[in-house]
């Protein structure tokens, strides 16, 4: 089901929540994280002039990901007070890749460049980063009210 441009909500959600909840699963994901997720999208693939992808949930095309936009209460992954968890979903992970070579773009250069745009990723609703350091492989991403006029980056000394 097409929620973007370029997404389907089985992207967002786990396939137990799909299996689940069909169409309905779009109700446990924030809007505001799959216009994220679009910008991510057409952003980047302006930035390095060819398309990317933006990977985050690939279980619908035989990946192994389940749970990097919305999880359920009681999941193993992450921390007990996740912004994924339960609810409404305000956070994603994601990988970028250049489609047409696959190559990934590293997470830490992502980070660097979401912060050299700040206001862009902002005025699309994006508040907050993980540290790369606890986000190593991945960039996460989510848009928790924080009241600050910079992106919080958890574990950063200047938050």
């Amino acid at each position: 089901m097409k929620v973007a441009k370029d997404f389907d909500i089985r992207e967002f959600v786990p396939e137990s929540l799909w299996k689940d909840k069909g169409k309905a699963a779009a109700w446990y994901v924030s809007p505001t994280v799959i216009h994220l997720a679009q910008f991510y999208k057409d952003f980047f693939s302006n930035y390095f002039e060819e398309e990317v992808t933006v990977t985050i949930n690939n279980w619908l095309w035989g990946g192994s990901f389940q749970e990097r936009g919305w999880r359920y209460p009681d999941t193993e992954t992450g921390s007990p007070l996740s912004f994924h968890r339960g609810g409404l979903c305000t956070a994603f992970d994601c990988e970028i890749h250049r489609k047409e070579s696959g190559i990934e773009i590293n997470p830490a250069r992502i980070h660097s460049i979401i912060l050299k745009h700040e206001r862009e990723f902002m005025a699309k609703g994006l508040t907050t980063l993980e540290n790369k350091k606890y986000a190593p492989g991945w960039t996460h991403s989510d848009h928790r009210p924080t009241g600050l006029d910079h992106i919080l980056v958890i574990g950063d000394a200047r938050n």
